[in-house]
C-alpha cells in the first residue's frame, strides 16, 4: 500500500454516559427528587465528575428548574478553563399512594382550592353538560 501526504482524518466515537450529558464543555445531569422535597425545599447529594457535591434545593422548586456548578464541567482544550456542571430537576410523582398517603394529598388539595375529581367523572360532567 502505497501513503502519500496529505489530510488525516480521525473519526472519534463517544458512548454516551448512563448519568451525564454533554453540551460543549458543560455537563448536564437530571437528578430526581420527590415531590415533597421539591414543594418544602431539601438538601441532595448530586454526581459530578469529581465526586459528589451537596446541593441545596430550596422550597417551591419546580420541575425543570436547573441549577449551576461552576467549574464542575469539562476542561476546554483551547483556553483550559472548565466548564459548568448544569443539574436539571425532575419531580417524581409516585404511581402508587398508600391509602394515608392519598387522604394526605387530598386534604392538601382541599386546603389549595385544587380540584382533584378523577379525569373521567369531570370529562363526563362537561358531555353531559353540552346536551342539556
Amino acid at each position: 500500500m502505497l501513503f502519500r501526504s496529505g489530510d488525516l482524518y480521525v473519526v472519534v466515537n463517544v458512548k454516551e454516559h448512563e448519568i451525564f450529558k454533554r453540551e460543549g464543555d458543560n455537563i448536564i445531569c437530571e437528578v430526581p427528587v420527590g415531590m415533597a422535597q421539591a414543594a418544602l425545599g431539601c438538601e441532595i447529594d448530586v454526581p459530578t465528575l469529581d465526586g459528589t457535591v451537596r446541593l441545596k434545593i430550596p422550597a417551591g422548586t419546580q420541575p425543570g428548574k436547573v441549577f449551576s456548578l461552576k467549574h464542575k464541567g469539562i476542561i476546554s482544550l483551547s483556553t483550559g478553563r472548565r466548564g459548568e456542571e448544569l443539574i436539571i430537576i425532575s419531580v417524581h410523582i409516585p404511581k402508587k399512594l398508600s391509602t394515608k398517603q392519598t387522604e394526605l394529598l387530598e386534604e392538601f388539595a382541599s386546603i389549595s382550592g385544587d380540584d382533584v375529581a378523577h379525569p373521567s367523572k369531570n370529562l363526563f360532567s362537561r358531555v353531559k353538560g353540552i346536551f342539556e
